[in-house]
């Protein structure tokens, strides 16, 4: 059997933004459950999705990171779909800085992945660009500079993986249904995101 493991934010760990206290969609409308619901006989998924999260940088945060892998494999497949919170949280997003962080941390696992892994354990790295935020924004709205930025960041990291022979998965090309907040997908936006999913992992796997 194969396995993925899924690491991303709170669009992989499938938080609720109408929620009062920040709960999490139901296992029906999480797009990870339903992949592994729908493809359980393909595959088997790991989701590690947390609110929040940026992109792994510190040499701490990233043996953290491979300590979590190892202690979940032997995997296939490592899926990272990360990046958004590293242009959000910021009052002039720069998606350059993201996308070295991101290049930085896909060499660490590449030679991790090779090196640091038991033998037989080596796994293939998957990048998924994270959808747009705020897409169709007016120029002149506050919000159309993360939507730029988020543009950016999905160009950048095609460029990462096509220098790092690295197989990825273009769901800011997806255009799922976003929330009112503009950036975490709706309830139906996480089952249009999760068909898009299954069709793109039914390529390889």
């Amino acid at each position: 059997m194969k396995r993925i493991l899924f690491f991303g934010d709170s669009n992989t760990f499938g938080y609720d933004p109408r929620a009062i206290f920040g709960g999490r969609y139901s296992e029906d409308i999480r797009w990870t459950d339903i992949v592994a619901r729908d493809m359980k006989d393909l595959l088997e998924v790991i989701p590690r999705g947390m609110n929040g999260r940026c992109i792994p940088r510190s040499n701490y945060e990233i043996e953290s990171l491979e300590r979590l892998i190892k202690s979940h494999g032997p995997l296939t497949y490592f899926a990272i779909m990360l990046g958004t919170n590293d242009v959000l949280l910021t009052n002039n997003p720069d998606p350059d800085e993201a996308i070295g962080n991101m290049r930085m941390l896909l060499e660490r696992l590449l030679e991790f992945a090779k090196t640091g892994c038991d033998p037989g354990s080596s796994f293939e790295i998957i990048l998924i660009i994270p959808p747009l935020m705020f897409p169709g924004s007016n120029p002149h709205s506050p919000f159309w500079m993360y939507e730029d930025a988020s543009k950016k960041l999905a160009e950048g990291y095609k460029r990462i993986a096509g220098e790092l022979g690295l197989r990825v998965i273009d769901a800011s090309s997806w255009m799922v249904d976003l929330d009112s907040d503009g950036v975490h997908i709706s309830q139906r936006g996480s089952l249009e995101f999760a068909e898009k999913m299954k069709s793109a992992l039914k390529e390889f796997v």
